[in-house]
């Protein structure tokens, strides 16, 4: 029975990997993290998912546990590489936690290749669903699931170690070092030191030390920098950079040059995760020849800087890191982090002529700086801006949905350049709100097609009564391209107070006016105005609006029933 729970656990992976040839396989490459919300119906010690990594067996990421979507408090991590394609990935509490939600999420991703997950599309929405960089998508599910707990083995810490120096079999030598994670002491700490060079037990081993709240763990982990080699070695560097020991700074920089290239990579993330201000000098030392992994370490180590209020090592890093001779998604990684952490920097970074700088600011300007004051520092910079990437911005400040950049997109509406004209045209709705109207209304008569049809297109959608009043409006105009534009959209909008008015223009002169009218009156006339849709079809001699008219008082016919017919 103690098995039973965690067998059942891992065939309900298994199915979720069966069905991966349904669901689609999302790249971790396109976004900063992917989580998921879940919730746990019974006692969990864990998460798994499944991970693709595109056939190459390549590249690797980290998986956290978080208590929630909000990230308040972390509950377990750990960092895979170069896992087989499809791979089941597990992270393990220190200790199991009752039913209820929780939450987990990739990111950091290393490799050159794409590693990702598996998402589903959902039959309903749901608040157990995937998230993109935070926000949620409440109709996609990734395949993953908590772990349940198979319970206690043990009587007592005791008997654990007991197990642990006896001639027991390995499964049971596992679930000692398991459970010891929750119910060890300080006596387990040497016991568990003397497993950390055993092939089969260093990583159990480690699983039972790294929750430990005693300094004799990291002064195990140290002690056994100088006596491992390989994967045991690339183990204890990794619980080390876990434990966030500052004491390990310098043997971890001395492993920086290892013979060993994973002992190497290994040290340079722990000393980004230990993210000490002198663990930050030592990789910002090793930056003058970086590999990914002192690149990865330094991402990381930036980040525990800021967290701790050390913004001016933070951008040393940064700035090393977003030199032009680094790789392009180090660059774009490090740039996004400078703009996370000051705002301030929008402007310089918007202005800069490298185009990867204008793009990285480009993307997280719609996505990750709230604020107006931020809006505005965008929209400030258009005028600085090439000819070619105005329209650019504009898209991306229209991402915000900010009318602190309304100003701004009055002013360009009236652009003699089309593609600034058009982009601003297309953004209007989501900045302006009732104040976009006029200036949409003004482009529907634009001598470019493209703005007009975007124009309509904006009025169409935008939800707002005082639409309806400028088409009402508009449809009494003298001129005639605006009124055609008018009628078209108050049947659209099935805008009701626009009937007097399309009634009047069934009897007007104008053949195309005429027409676009019957046009309209199918969505908006009434069993009231059937007596002058049949006058216009006793009436015309046109085909196409005996056409129109006979369409219209059939749709008239079929959306009232009984009521037209008497």
């Amino acid at each position: 029975m103690q098995r039973l729970v965690h067998t059942l656990g891992l065939l309900l992976g298994l199915s979720f990997l069966a069905s991966t040839a349904r669901a689609e396989a999302i790249p971790l490459n396109n976004h900063t993290r992917l989580g998921q919300r879940l919730t746990a119906t019974m006692p969990w010690n864990g998460v798994w998912i499944i991970a693709p990594s595109w056939s190459d067996n390549e590249g690797g990421l980290t998986l956290t546990i978080w208590d929630s979507p909000e990230r308040k408090t972390k509950l377990a991590q750990d960092t895979f590489v170069d896992f087989a394609d499809n791979a089941h990935l597990e992270v393990w509490l220190p200790k199991p936690l009752p039913p209820g939600p929780l939450y987990w999420e990739i990111g950091e991703r290393t490799g050159q290749t794409r590693v990702g997950l598996y998402a589903q599309t959902l039959p309903a929405e749901t608040d157990d669903c995937a998230y993109f960089d935070g926000v949620a998508n409440r109709k996609l599910k990734f395949n993953s699931g908590p772990t349940y707990s198979p319970g206690r083995q043990f009587a007592d810490a005791a008997e654990m170690l007991a197990t642990l120096q006896a001639d027991a079999t390995l499964t049971d030598k596992v679930a000692a070092c398991r459970e010891l994670a929750t119910a060890g002491g300080p006596d387990a700490i040497p016991v568990l030191a003397g497993l950390l060079g055993d092939e089969a037990l260093s990583h159990m081993a480690r699983y039972a030390l790294e929750p430990m709240p005693y300094p004799a763990v990291d002064e195990a982990l140290r002690a056994a920098l100088g006596k491992l080699q390989g994967k045991q070695l690339v183990g204890v560097v990794n619980s080390l950079g876990v434990r966030r020991d500052a004491k390990a700074v310098a043997p971890l920089a001395g492993l920086l040059g290892h013979a060993d290239p994973a002992v190497a990579a290994a040290a340079a993330v722990a000393l980004g995760r230990v993210g000490t201000p002198d663990a930050a000098l030592a990789l910002l030392k090793a930056l003058a020849n970086p590999t990914p992994a002192i690149r990865e370490g330094a991402l990381q180590g930036a980040d525990l800087l800021v967290a701790e209020g050390n913004t001016k090592l933070a951008q040393g890093l940064w700035t090393r890191l977003a030199a032009p001779d680094q790789p392009v998604p180090v660059r774009q990684a490090a740039l996004r982090a400078m703009l996370m952490a000051n705002s301030a920097l929008l402007a310089e970074q918007l202005r800069s002529a490298d185009p990867l700088v204008f793009r990285t600011a480009l993307w997280v300007l719609p996505r990750e700086l709230p604020g107006a004051d931020v809006t505005r520092a965008g929209a400030a910079t258009l005028a600085d801006l090439p000819a070619d990437r105005q329209p650019l911005l504009i898209v991306a400040l229209a991402g915000r949905g900010d009318q602190a950049a309304l100003s701004c997109f009055l002013a360009t509406a009236k652009s003699e350049a089309k593609e600034l004209r058009l982009a601003t045209v297309q953004g209007l709705p989501a900045v302006g709100g009732e104040a976009a109207i006029a200036p949409l209304v003004a482009a529907l008569t634009d001598s470019d097609g493209d703005v007009a049809k975007a124009a309509r297109n904006g009025l169409e959608v935008l939800p707002r009564p005082a639409v309806d009043q400028a088409l009402v409006a508009l449809l009494a105009s003298p001129d005639k391209a605006p009124r055609l534009v008018a009628l078209d959209l108050v049947a659209r909008r099935q805008t009701q107070a626009a009937l007097p008015a399309v009634l009047v223009a069934l009897r007007g002169d104008d053949a195309e006016i005429r027409l676009a009218a019957l046009n309209a009156s199918r969505n908006l006339a009434g069993v009231d105005d059937i007596p002058a849709l049949v006058q216009v079809l006793s009436q015309t001699t046109e085909a196409a609006e005996r056409k129109a008219a006979e369409g219209a008082l059939g749709a008239v016919c079929s959306r009232c029933g009984e009521a037209a017919v008497k």
